[in-house]
């Protein structure tokens, strides 16, 4: 079942992330998909035994999907998904992607790439190759960042130009 988060600082819907992404199976785990499921995508799925043969895999965005209400996973295809959000003008209208992760968690779009993207992990790299612990890290980097903005704190993200990957 999909918790409501909605009610959670920017920085504390973050932590949630991290603390879900430690729940999931690593096998099931890849940075490159939304998601990828031949049925239903949920953090059920996701969290229990490694399901790899039938190739179920979510990547940080995807699991917040499968986890919390308010996003959602959708079919774009035959096995393929994406993240949707409602957006900031209401149930008529929402948001996908990128855009998508930055209305449902507070974040700025440039964070949501840090955070989501996998090239801003690994340029050159395989995204399935992205740890989660990576991924948790950087989510409890940006936490602290916008805990830091809210309370007034000058702080910035220290994940190191190389580490982002290409500007998007």
């Amino acid at each position: 079942m999909k918790r409501n988060i909605s009610h959670l600082s920017t920085a504390d819907k973050l932590r949630e992330l991290a603390a879900v992404l430690e729940k999931v199976q690593p096998e099931n785990f890849n940075m490159g998909a939304w998601g990828y499921c031949e049925d239903e995508l949920t953090l059920d799925v996701l969290t229990s035994v490694p399901v790899t043969d039938c190739g179920t895999a979510a990547c940080a965005a995807g699991t917040a999907a499968a986890a919390f209400e308010g996003l959602d996973l959708i079919r774009t295809g035959a096995g393929d998904w994406n993240i949707r959000a409602e957006g900031p003008n209401g149930p008529d209208w929402c948001t996908f992607g990128f855009e998508a992760a930055s209305v449902f968690f507070g974040i700025s779009r440039e964070d949501a790439h840090l955070l989501f993207a996998p090239g801003c992990y690994e340029p050159s790299g395989s995204s399935r190759a992205i740890k989660r612990e990576r991924v948790i890290g950087r989510l409890l980097e940006m936490a602290q960042k916008y805990e830091d903005q809210a309370s007034g704190a000058k702080t910035h993200c220290s994940a190191s130009p190389s580490d982002r990957g290409p500007a998007a």
